[in-house]
């Protein structure tokens, strides 16, 4: 008979800051009470429905990150889970830098019932998975996700996946310093426009410059600006670089792909665009949180939270992190990711000039989960993941800062929820959620390089912008480089099979 656990208040603890797509994740580093599930909502993966499932001669495998983000609520709820249907969750944790090779491998040779992973690995898993059913695609929790996580959770018309996250980039700032008088007038003495938020990425480097080495108080000197430049961070460096590269290469009238021409599947990387936005990369290093090898993800996440840097354009955990309390509370704020005043037209072979800034919404891969097509426990692979992702647990990891769980329902965007279960100023809930619903409905948007083998991609142009960081190489040899190793990617999965998948990212760019 199956344990039936009462519902009730459960806290967990949660050790480390999230490093979500970092390299594998050390030993706990800081204590951090995680916010109490309360508030069961009825449904078919409520706490309550959930207790009512005898699975006490299932034994689930679930591959997890070794990490606080993901691998903390993954443990929590598998140890929920359990406790309530009779289940055995058998969680394996795997350090990022081996996580894809483990997820390959442990598909193909039936070693897991659940796998939790990046949703742009999804074209090269999706032939291992179980297609969501259509119970749970009917289901409340599932129709409330954010059409952007149900188009990624989708491979050629088939959702594979079970959304539990959903990931935006922000420009994060120092809100308290924006706002004190005489830095805001010597500002406007010095570049002759208000201390805001920049709005372009050549506005954020005068930003940067601005602050780097000022005394904020205390004798604290502070540096402009941080974001990830450390080699053993190669996925972080090539998301970082491409996030600032949209702007500028994403034009908003041009369709048929901005990675890659769609027809020859020839690579853009090394066009002006991309040249220009690594010129910006180069040159911001000067006003840059100054680390050996450079930020890994990890420092940038806690230099922001711990008020050593005033602005960084990120996925939001830095953001979320100095939210915390015994950090920087109310202090920081969010807004949309800068732009660019000029954008390159592939099709005309020249800059146009644009009387509004052209920003971008880059669509970055969050988490996801999956069941196992081999699995011989399918009922029991969904309901977790349906519990997983109940109102009440999601909830409760949108709360704790580096659980590495984000906004992906309507829902999470309520100001009540921010302000009165979070404790945030309504005044800084009000920046997080406008950027975020601004976010959502952009009409121009990038998307992640969800194609065959897109880590490799990534490898690539991590090193080939890294060269270019630390002066090996100019923007333009170094972008060379790695449009020849993209090439060359591409001819060894297939062009067409390749152009296929492509076609999947460019359908959603060219949407409106």
């Amino acid at each position: 008979m199956a344990r039936r656990a009462q519902f009730g208040v459960s806290v967990l603890l949660v050790w480390v800051l999230w490093a979500s797509w970092a390299l594998a994740a050390g030993p706990a580093t800081r204590p951090a009470t995680r916010p109490a599930v309360s508030g069961d909502v009825p449904g078919p993966y409520s706490y309550a429905a959930t207790a009512r499932k005898d699975y006490s001669a299932v034994t689930l495998r679930v591959l997890a990150p070794r990490m606080t983000a993901l691998g903390a609520p993954a443990r929590e709820h598998a140890r929920q889970f359990a406790e309530l249907t009779g289940a055995r969750v058998d969680v394996t944790y795997v350090p990022f830098d081996e996580y894809y090779a483990e997820l390959i491998w442990g598909l193909r040779k039936k070693q897991f019932d659940v796998v939790f992973f990046g949703q742009v690995w999804l074209p090269d898993v999706y032939l291992f998975l179980e297609p969501v059913p259509p119970a749970m695609l009917a289901s409340a929790q599932f129709l409330a996700v954010d059409p952007i996580q149900k188009d990624a959770a989708r491979w050629e018309g088939t959702y594979y996946t079970v959304s539990i996250d959903g990931d935006c980039y922000f420009l994060q700032y120092r809100r308290d310093l924006f706002a004190r008088p005489a830095l805001r007038a010597e500002f406007k003495r010095r570049w002759g426009r208000e201390l805001a938020p920049p709005a372009t990425w050549k506005e954020l480097q005068q930003v940067a410059e601005f602050f780097h080495g000022r005394d904020v108080g205390g004798g604290k000197k502070v540096s402009g600006v941080v974001e990830v430049t450390n080699i053993h961070s190669a996925n972080f460096i090539a998301h970082m670089f491409l996030k600032r590269a949209a702007p500028y290469t994403k034009h908003p009238d041009v369709k048929g792909g901005h990675y890659f021409d769609l027809a020859s599947m020839r690579p853009l990387i090394n066009t002006p665009g991309f040249v220009e936005a690594l010129t910006d990369f180069v040159a911001i290093q000067a006003y840059s949180l100054p680390r050996d090898g450079g930020p890994t993800f990890t420092d940038h996440v806690s230099a922001f939270a711990n008020g050593e840097v005033v602005l960084t354009d990120s996925w939001i955990d830095p953001f979320m992190y100095a939210m915390e309390p015994g950090n920087l509370p109310n202090k920081v704020a969010v807004a949309p990711s800068p732009g660019a005043r000029k954008v390159w037209n592939r099709r005309r072979g020249r800059w146009d000039e644009f009387p509004q800034v052209n920003q971008v919404a880059v669509v970055p891969t969050s988490w996801t989960s999956a069941v196992a097509a081999s699995t011989e426990h399918k009922a029991a692979a969904f309901a977790f993941l349906g519990f997983f992702a109940n109102e009440a647990n999601h909830a409760a990891d949108l709360l704790a800062g580096d659980s590495g769980i984000n906004p992906s329902r309507a829902g999470d965007l309520s100001p009540a929820f921010w302000v009165e279960r979070a404790g945030w100023d309504p005044a800084v809930a009000a920046t997080y959620i406008n950027t975020c619903r601004r976010q959502s409905a952009a009409k121009n948007r990038a998307y992640a390089l969800t194609i065959h083998l897109g880590s490799q991609y990534l490898k690539v142009l991590a090193i080939g912008v890294h060269r270019a960081l630390i002066g090996r190489d100019p923007p333009q040899r170094a972008l060379d480089s790695v449009a020849d190793r993209w090439d060359q990617l591409t001819r060894r999965v297939g062009v067409a099979k390749q152009r296929k998948a492509y076609a999947a990212i460019v359908a959603l760019e060219d949407r409106r």
